[in-house]
């Protein structure tokens, strides 16, 4: 309901994402992930990784936007840190990346 309201801090968006990761609640720990992208853009690498790393996940699989997600965040890494982030993406969305 608060994230919907747009009554919502950084501190309630991070712990609806770890609710919603934990319990695999995963349209909760979406848009939380969401959220933060929008209102806190010097996160979006990070909050893309996440979303990558939800849309991958065998219970939601879908490879579509989890490769789209990742190619998101590595596009808002600074170039000198691009190498890590694509490294710490998991096969195969790693190789398909830069397609």
């Amino acid at each position: 309901r608060y994230l919907d309201s747009g009554e919502y801090d950084h501190d309630m968006v991070q712990t609806a994402y770890a609710i919603g990761y934990k319990t695999q609640h995963w349209s909760i720990a979406i848009r939380a992930q969401e959220l933060r992208i929008v209102t806190w853009p010097q996160y979006a690498a990070d909050g893309y990784f996440r979303l990558g790393m939800i849309y991958a996940d065998p219970s939601v699989r879908d490879d579509g936007k989890a490769l789209a997600a990742f190619r998101a965040g590595w596009a808002q890494v600074p170039p000198e840190q691009r190498d890590n982030y694509r490294q710490q993406v998991p096969q195969p969305f790693r190789d398909r990346m830069q397609q």
